[in-house]
């Protein structure tokens, strides 16, 4: 585990040292909302957004062209109880799953968070009431039974999500975070009854901002969104789980049947983008492993602030795009010197990219597209989209 976390401490410092060009966007703990919810876009085209890892100064990170899976994710932030608050201090709190057994069986637990001026803290969880997991699929007993009784999970010491002051350069590191997870195994097949047991977890974080830019995302409710400052950070997150039953560490053979292991070491490791008084990452793009060479998921904060110079549902009446029907190119005129930085995909009606590119309107309003040879004739999707509007029409292609 130490080689690991050394390791990627050690990349990190790298990365961060490649990015000296001083920031002008610093985050610190002012206009956070502690009660409200973000939505969530999982991007489907995600790999098209490979230059999301690639360190950078004063970047422009453009993801107006995302496109989302159909089911959006909440993440909520809710006020603490005002009696019985388990974390005097704390700012808010925000619910969270957790999945094992290849994702078979889960729980929730609350995430409790304080927000100071030396900055954003995760002080640990609470179950606010019992889980009862029925787990006869996993071990084939009719009874069998995994029990999370009501607890307050404390982190020793408190894991920083965001140390504040953060601008270019900055780094952050909780280490060997320390907490236990209490719960109660029936097992007929091993004379397991109720018998109580403990997850003991040790969790090091890392952060290290590696660059900073402004970044636009495509919007839930159509269009895109303002350009917004960001800091690029670098996330690594490696957690060991030891687990014990009774007092004894759990059999081998038991924890296999829930996908687990002693001593079982997880990883997670993410390119986030902050933006000011904001807890949620504009833009989280997660990676297989600590090399952060290969994209496995982009999330996008898919609400947000649309630009107010052209509205989007104003726009489509406003840009012109023909012939249509097409046949090898397509004439786009936009409205008044809204000709700088478009940019244009074409998809099919089964929704494959088939071109792209920026439109070469070099100063004037008008420019001209050269559509692909071989395309099949049929009806296709055109979307533009520039710093302050989006618009998208069907085409059709002889």
């Amino acid at each position: 585990m130490k080689q690991v976390v050394f390791a990627t401490l050690a990349a990190f410092l790298m990365a961060s040292g490649s990015v000296r060009a001083q920031s002008p966007i610093t985050l610190t703990n002012t206009g956070y909302a502690t009660n409200n919810a973000d939505t969530l876009g999982i991007v489907n085209n995600f790999s098209s957004f490979a230059n999301l890892g690639t360190p950078a100064a004063n970047a422009s990170w453009d993801l107006s062209l995302a496109t989302y899976a159909t089911t959006f994710l909440q993440r909520e932030r809710l006020n603490p109880p005002t009696s019985g608050n388990p974390f005097p201090g704390a700012s808010y709190y925000e619910p969270s799953h957790y999945s094992f057994a290849s994702g078979a069986l889960s729980y929730n637990s609350d995430v409790y968070k304080q927000l100071s001026g030396g900055g954003l803290i995760s002080m640990g969880e609470n179950m606010s009431t019992a889980t009862a997991i029925f787990i006869g699929a996993v071990t084939g007993g009719t009874n069998d039974s995994l029990v999370f009784p009501a607890q307050t999970i404390t982190y020793l010491p408190q894991i920083t999500d965001i140390k504040f002051p953060a601008s270019a350069d900055s780094s952050w590191m909780s280490a060997n975070t320390k907490y236990t997870t209490l719960f109660s195994l029936t097992v007929a097949a091993m004379s397991l009854n109720h018998t109580p047991g403990e997850r003991r977890s040790s969790r090091t974080t890392i952060d290290s901002v590696m660059g900073w830019g402004k970044i636009r995302v495509a919007l839930k409710a159509g269009g895109n969104s303002v350009w917004i400052p960001v800091l690029q950070v670098r996330y690594s997150e490696e957690i060991t789980d030891s687990f014990y039953l009774g007092g004894a560490p759990a059999p081998a053979a038991l924890l296999s049947n829930f996908g687990l292991a002693q001593g079982q070491l997880s990883g997670s490791y993410k390119i986030l983008f902050y933006a000011a008084s904001d807890a949620t990452p504009i833009a989280a793009m997660e990676y297989t492993d600590n090399t952060y060479g290969t994209p496995s998921e982009l999330k996008v904060k898919a609400t947000g602030e649309a630009p107010s110079s052209v509205k989007t549902t104003g726009l489509v009446s406003q840009v012109k795009i023909y012939p249509n029907p097409a046949q090898s190119s397509l004439n786009i005129e936009v409205p008044g010197n809204q000709f700088n930085d478009w940019h244009y995909t074409l998809t099919n009606m089964v929704g494959q990219q088939v071109a792209a590119g920026s439109l070469p309107f070099q100063h004037a309003q008008k420019a001209t597209i050269n559509l692909p040879n071989g395309l099949t004739p049929g009806i296709y999707s055109i979307r533009l989209a520039c710093a302050e509007a989006s618009a998208s029409s069907s085409i059709i292609i002889e």
